[in-house]
């Protein structure tokens, strides 16, 4: 075999039993967050996080002004961070606590 190949090649991450698992559970974990918030936050979430849809672009499909798509992911004294992104941030944490 020629130098600086694998003997066999190492398992792809998502192949492993296990870190399957944990994808699994931490997404649920994610999906309960999500579900926790209000259904606005939920809306600005998924189209500015998941979609990459800009700003104005959430306003207009919303139909919801600036400062009400910023009130939606208005700073939190709980999170100290974008109201809806803290949600998910406080979730995995405690996953991760083993809470």
């Amino acid at each position: 075999m020629p130098r600086g190949y694998w003997s066999s090649p190492p398992n792809h991450w998502d192949e492993l039993p296990e870190d399957r698992l944990l994808a699994k559970e931490t997404l649920a974990v994610v999906e309960r967050a999500v579900e926790s918030l209000p259904r606005g936050q939920q809306a600005v979430l998924a189209l500015r996080d998941l979609q990459h849809w800009s700003s104005a672009e959430v306003c207009e499909a919303l139909g919801i002004s600036e400062a009400n798509q910023r009130a939606a992911a208005a700073p939190s004294p709980l999170s100290g961070a974008d109201r809806h992104r803290g949600v998910l941030r406080w979730a995995l944490r405690r996953r991760r606590a083993g809470c």
